[in-house]
């Protein structure tokens, strides 16, 4: 559809300027929450008094035990889970930012993402550390979450996916400028990029850097003699210091 185009193709127009679509995307769910009464003057949308306020897809306590939920997340969604704490007289909220950043999910017949979101006032095995009071655990991919306890957003403790697929895809030339490839650039921003054929003969290699603060290197669909290539599924692989990550894509020509 249109839409799902759109979204694409923003995501690389965010990605050609240094900016994490799944980063901003769950940025945007959580300006979402502060809306209506939630309005904080002089953060978020201007307007945000004038819009509804968004719904919770769970609402549960916060136990002495660990509790764990089954979260469908569809691509480019996002879920707010509300839980709840009651201390003396008063009761504490923390809402978890679900973010399903699938942008080629959202272009395709993917279904959602099974997401397993389990949380506790303890440590335990697997979590991450919310705040002092709470713990939390989360399995899916593509799944970003922030928090936002008693209305006030837990920066420092945001937790983003990384790009973990080449998009857009398919690549057609006469839609697209740039392919994004996933990389691990932990070890140093300049990374080296192969692209093979189907049956692994070479069409393009060169050293790429690090698009912004992401995981991802960009390739213009050329081969080495700055010819288009043909139509067709490819193999990319990327290397950075002892890091190798690969996998495939397809190309329209």
């Amino acid at each position: 559809s249109n839409i799902n185009k759109a979204v694409i193709a923003l995501a690389e127009a965010m990605a050609e300027f240094g900016y994490s679509f799944s980063q901003e995307f769950n940025t945007f769910g959580d300006w979402l929450y502060f809306t209506n009464y939630r309005t904080q003057p002089g953060k978020y949308f201007e307007e945000a008094k004038n819009y509804p306020l968004v719904k919770t897809t769970i609402s549960a306590p916060i136990t002495n035990t660990e509790s764990t939920f089954m979260v469908s997340c569809n691509p480019t969604s996002i879920n707010y889970l509300l839980f709840t704490e009651q201390k003396n007289l008063r009761t504490d909220t923390l809402y978890a930012v679900l973010s399903n950043s699938d942008v080629f999910g959202s272009s395709s017949n993917i279904s959602a993402i099974d997401c397993d979101f389990t949380i506790a006032n303890f440590s335990f095995s697997g979590s991450t550390r919310i705040n002092d009071l709470y713990f939390s655990k989360v399995s899916g991919e593509f799944i970003s979450h922030t928090y936002i306890y008693n209305n006030q957003l837990t920066i420092d403790n945001n937790i983003y996916t990384e790009v973990r697929y080449p998009y857009p895809q398919p690549f057609v030339y006469q839609n697209n400028s740039q392919l994004y490839i996933p990389a691990n650039g932990e070890d140093t921003k300049n990374v080296e990029l192969n692209i093979y054929t189907s049956d692994m003969n070479q069409v393009y290699s060169s050293f790429k850097n690090i698009v912004g603060d992401q995981n991802i290197v960009s390739w213009n669909g050329l081969d080495n003699d700055g010819n288009k290539v043909a139509s067709g599924v490819y193999v990319y692989v990327t290397k950075s210091g002892s890091k190798i990550t690969k996998g495939k894509f397809v190309i329209l020509n």
